[in-house]
């Protein structure tokens, strides 16, 4: 084990908003196709139930990235990868303009897997910086980037589609978000430093999952983060889509994303709070 060596007191607070920034622009990316989704099938001339295809392709690609990211945080590091992930949300928005629904399909495979990765390389960022007893609260702290995402898009998104169109209510996104990630790639060298401690497992890639499924009650678990996380992306996939059809406004409807999409900050935060004082 190495010396443990004193950080400043901004070291954290600072790796947390740094990891929160990155994934709200994945999340924000992320989200902007379903709140497009109406206006670009009215614009196409696509049925908009397309948007069914959407959340099924995007945890296909997460799955296949999944075992790939042990690698690829030896390689990155975790910052590296968290703009990395930025970078590919950035393409997979911009697959959203050609007018083939091909090249369309490669949006959610891209947001896949980005979001496959940004998670482990956060964790890989925040890991050494926590103790057991704040773990729960600092990663729910981070992860409020996700919702946080969701709210920047329902409220932005249709504001910009009001104005300026779909088309380039894409680019203004893509542009902003590509600023900010050349901002941040100063912070890599400091965030990664010398706490990239994964190694490649000599083992195969399943490893890891055996491992895993070994834990007691964790299959189980596995389960039911499975089914709550197949709700939350039926939630952000169909919600916006569903009130436009139903007869409210893309503003409106976006409005009201945002509102779920907020109740899920607040949450995050209170349930790690729970889990670091009443759980182990």
């Amino acid at each position: 084990m190495t010396e443990s060596v004193a950080q400043p007191r901004w070291d954290l607070p600072a790796a947390i908003a740094l990891a929160c920034i990155v994934q709200t622009i994945i999340s924000l990316l992320a989200a902007c196709t379903p709140v497009l989704a109406t206006e670009i099938a009215a614009d196409r001339g696509w049925n908009v139930a397309l948007i069914a295809l959407y959340a099924p392709v995007l945890c296909i690609a997460r799955i296949a990235l999944t075992f790939a990211v042990p690698g690829l945080l030896v390689l990155l590091g975790g910052m590296g990868l968290n703009l990395a992930c930025v970078g590919i949300s950035v393409v997979g928005l911009l697959c959203l303009l050609p007018p083939s629904l091909v090249i369309v399909a490669l949006a959610p495979v891209a947001m896949g897997f980005a979001t496959a990765a940004m998670n482990p390389a956060s964790s890989q960022i925040l890991g050494p910086r926590t103790t057991p007893r704040t773990a729960g609260f600092i990663m729910s702290l981070k992860q409020t980037g996700v919702p946080l995402g969701g709210v920047v898009a329902g409220a932005a998104v249709p504001i910009l589609v009001l104005r300026s169109g779909w088309q380039d209510a894409v680019l203004y996104i893509a542009a902003a978000c590509s600023v900010v990630t050349l901002a941040l790639l100063p912070t890599v060298r400091w965030l990664n430093g010398d706490r990239t401690e994964t190694r490649k497992s000599e083992s195969g890639p399943l490893e890891p999952l055996k491992r895993l499924l070994a834990i007691p009650g964790m299959p189980s678990f596995l389960v039911a983060a499975a089914i709550f996380t197949a709700m939350q992306l039926c939630l952000r996939s169909f919600l916006t889509v569903y009130l436009v059809e139903l007869g409210f406004g893309l503003a409106t409807a976006g409005m009201m994303f945002s509102v779920s999409q907020g109740a899920g900050m607040v949450g995050q935060v209170a349930w790690g709070v729970v889990s670091d004082r009443l759980l182990t």
